[in-house]
Parts: structure tokens; C-alpha cells; sequence
């Protein structure tokens, strides 16, 4: 596929992409409305959940229906059109939207994520991806499968640059897709009190027919990483926060321990400067990082989520969270 049908796709799909998500935004509110007497209970609420699922069902990437006896929830991510500056001009970009709907009710609805997709980023990932081949398309939101694994390395990386803010080597990120990669960079925004915040500029995306050797090697690797958690809480990151679901904290853990093992691999690739005593550091500090998140039962949180899958995983922690709040409060 060429430039200019590239960028032609990418434009069509944003141009679509807002109309029909608009739509659905509206159906959704109506949903919302006449819904209310469903909360009232979990079989009712599995019903709402299905309805929501039906209406975005074209625009997500990512989405967990998790069937918790304590709090069910639904939850999407995808992206929306927006015109933003970015440097010294304005671009149209994608900006990342969580839709988060508990059973009860808290942060339900739609929320801003951390991450952003230029259009340039849009088309290079139609001309790259190779998922659409041709002068004919018959559905430009296909591509949305290149973006799967965009949810959770978008939180990793948030969570691993607030946590190594006093770390001042520069790095930029790299996100796997099941054909290429994307290559980013953090964008600084307003602090919060005296925390610095980050949001994820997907800047480019290079196919895996284009990458080099090692680089085609990390993304299987990273890949490898992500199989049962691209649609874990994680992805959801942060408004799940402080909710009974919320196990991101635990998933960041996860994924950590599998990044580490490849870590001097990835770290060659992502930092930004050549010196081997900075990237030295640099993975230093990472390894010390991953060892505060990483808890002892680690094996046995890999061994119980590759067996049941991640939904049937979270549950049992839920469960499992719930009695050791009854114990101690007894």
C-alpha cells in the first residue's frame, strides 16, 4: 500500500470512526436511562452489560466482561478523534477512551487513558500492517487488531516512568502489535501536586517485515509477555483504582517479572543514549524497580493465571480478597 492511500485510509477512518462513535455514545446514554432499575441486581446487570457490549462492539480493542459475585463490570478501551497541538502545529490524533461500567455504579462511564495516536501513526499502521491489502476495503476498522496490546504496555510504561521519576535518563517506549511495532515517546503533563504525570505518544509504526533482526525478536518477546493480561486490569489503568477489582498494581508485577528476563534486550533498544555506563544504570535501577513490585508467590500467580485465564483468575483473587477482609474484620 502506498503513502497516499495510506494517509487516504487513516483519514476515512477518523472521519468514520467519530460519526459512529457519536452514535454510539447516544444509544449508550439511552441504555443508560432506561437501565437504572437494573442495578438492582447481578442478572439484571449482566443484561446492561451485554446491551453495552453490542453498541461498541465495532470500536473497542480491548474489553473485559468480568463476572465477579462481589462487583460484575464491563470495560472497553478504544480512542477518539480530536484536533490537538502537538510541538508547533496541530495535528489530528486519537485519544485514548476507557469505558468503565461496575455493578456498583462507581467512576462508571467514559473516561480519558494515557496514551494518544497521531494520524501520521494511524497511516503508517494501514501501509505497515499489512492487514489491509488492496485498493478495496471492506471494513477500515479492522485495523483496530493491530492495537490490542496498547492498553497494558501504555499503563507498564506510565506506571515504570512515575516510579523512576528521579531516574533522569531519558528513555522512549515501545509498544508490540501482532505485526510490527510502535515506537513512542512521553509527553509531559501538568503535574499533579508533586507528581509528574505522562501520557504515551504512539509516534510511528514500523511493520515486522521492516524491523531488524533484534528488533522482530523483542517484539515476539514482548508479545510472549503480554498473553493473558492484554485484557486485565491493567489495561484499565488508573480508574479502577481503589476499586475491590482493581488488580493493576498487581498485574504491573506480572508483567514486570516476564519484561525481566529480557530486559538488557529491551533497554538497548528504548534508551536513548549509546553510553554503556548509563545503560548499565539505566537497567540497574530498573531491576531494583521490578524487585519492589514483584511478590514472593509470583510463581504462583503466573502458574494460577495461565491455568484458569484471566477472568476466572481475578475472581479468585476477589474471593480471595473478600475473606481476608471478613477475617480481619472480625
Amino acid at each position: 500500500m502506498d503513502e497516499k492511500l495510506s494517509k487516504g485510509y487513516a483519514q476515512q477512518l477518523m472521519f468514520w470512526f467519530d460519526e459512529d462513535l457519536k452514535k454510539a455514545h447516544r444509544q449508550f446514554r439511552v441504555a443508560m436511562n432506561e437501565s437504572k432499575k437494573l442495578f438492582q441486581s447481578t442478572k439484571s446487570f449482566e443484561k446492561f452489560c451485554i446491551k453495552i457490549k453490542s453498541i461498541y462492539k465495532d470500536f473497542y480493542f480491548n474489553y473485559s466482561h468480568v463476572k465477579a459475585k462481589k462487583n460484575p463490570f464491563f470495560a472497553f478501551v478504544t480512542f477518539g478523534p480530536v484536533e490537538a497541538p502537538y510541538k508547533h502545529w496541530v495535528e489530528k490524533k486519537l485519544e485514548g477512551i476507557i469505558g468503565y461500567f461496575p455493578f456498583d455504579g462507581k467512576k462508571l462511564g467514559v473516561h480519558n487513558a494515557i496514551f494518544v495516536i497521531g494520524e501520521h501513526t494511524l497511516a503508517r499502521t494501514f501501509q505497515r500492517s499489512k492487514i489491509i491489502d488492496g485498493t478495496v476495503v471492506k471494513n477500515h476498522y479492522e485495523i483496530l487488531s493491530e492495537f490490542k496490546y496498547v492498553a497494558i504496555w501504555v499503563s507498564f510504561w506510565e506506571l515504570f516512568k512515575v516510579s523512576l521519576q528521579k531516574d533522569l535518563l531519558e528513555f522512549n517506549p515501545l509498544i508490540p502489535s501482532p505485526n510490527g511495532l510502535f515506537f513512542c515517546e512521553y509527553e509531559y503533563l501538568p503535574k499533579k501536586g508533586n507528581l509528574q504525570v505522562y501520557r504515551i505518544h504512539l509516534r510511528t509504526y514500523v511493520g515486522k517485515d521492516d524491523l531488524s533482526e533484534d528488533q522482530e525478536k523483542l517484539r515476539k518477546l514482548m508479545l510472549k509477555a503480554s498473553e493473558n493480561l492484554e485484557n486485565s486490569s491493567l489495561a484499565y489503568f488508573p480508574h479502577l483504582v481503589g476499586s475491590l477489582e482493581d488488580q493493576s498494581l498487581q498485574d504491573f508485577s506480572m508483567l514486570s517479572n516476564r519484561v525481566k528476563s529480557f530486559l538488557p534486550q529491551l533497554s538497548r533498544e528504548i534508551f536513548k543514549s549509546r553510553d554503556d555506563v548509563e545503560l548499565s544504570i539505566f537497567i540497574n535501577n530498573s531491576i531494583s524497580l521490578f524487585k519492589k513490585y514483584i511478590p514472593l508467590n509470583i510463581d504462583y500467580l503466573e502458574s494460577e493465571l495461565n491455568k484458569l485465564g484471566y477472568e476466572e483468575f481475578i475472581n479468585k483473587l476477589i474471593l480471595q480478597k473478600k475473606h481476608s477482609k471478613l477475617k480481619n474484620d472480625n
